[in-house]
């Protein structure tokens, strides 16, 4: 009775661990491979099971692929551009980026990794899942993210409040958004950026609608 117990848990263990969702990857050669990827139910460094929902922070750094033309792969952020995949009826899309960042470890300092796409209008917003203490694998134990502004002149920035930067606002103001629009909205906190971008594209459509016409 022990033993049958004992092959059920494993059973059930090794399904909840391979949750296996429609996907695609985009190579290095610019080639979209479609097929499925693995959304981790147990974390990594931990080893906790996820009841509900995966370790979003493995997707950051590794995607496990499988399909008829490559098999099953894992793939780093070197190895191809990015890809994304569908959960519980929301599409969602990563990117491969380089990331300057501090770090007491040198190769952690600049770094490639997959960057979770949430917003791509004008500007794109990317978030990064980032573990507490990376340097110490027994510290990973607290997760928080990071989010990353992009437009195509000045690259990746991060949005937080600096020497450098004095406010959100001013990533911002500095990217191209309208100061006009900026004082409308007021001050900005982190959780704010996704819808703002929103509104900003809403409201560039709008200020081109009402531009008169010359003959």
């Amino acid at each position: 009775m022990k033993a049958i117990i004992t092959c059920i848990f494993l059973f059930v263990s090794v399904s909840i661990s391979a949750k296996w969702v429609e996907a695609y990857i985009e190579t290095n050669q610019n080639e979209i491979i479609y097929g499925k990827i693995q959304l981790p139910k147990a974390e990594f460094y931990t080893g906790a099971w996820y009841v509900k929902g995966f370790d979003w922070s493995y997707l950051n750094r590794y995607v496990r692929f499988k399909s008829t033309d490559t098999g099953k792969v894992i793939y780093n952020p070197e190895q191809i551009r990015g890809y994304g995949f569908k959960y519980r009826g929301e599409d969602y899309f990563y990117i491969t980026q380089v990331i300057d960042r501090k770090s007491i470890v040198k190769s952690e300092r600049k770094k490639a990794y997959f960057m979770n796409v949430v917003y791509n209008g004008s500007l794109m917003l990317c978030k990064y899942r980032k573990q507490l203490d990376e340097e110490r694998p027994v510290a990973k134990i607290i997760l928080y993210d990071e989010y990353y502004l992009y437009n195509e002149q000045l690259g990746f920035t991060k949005l937080q409040v600096d020497e450098q930067h004095q406010s959100l606002n001013s990533i911002l103001c500095q990217y191209g958004v309208s100061a006009f629009f900026l004082r409308k909205v007021g001050p900005l906190s982190i959780h704010d950026v996704k819808k703002v971008l929103y509104q900003y594209d809403v409201w560039l459509s709008e200020q081109e609608e009402q531009i008169p016409l010359t003959i």
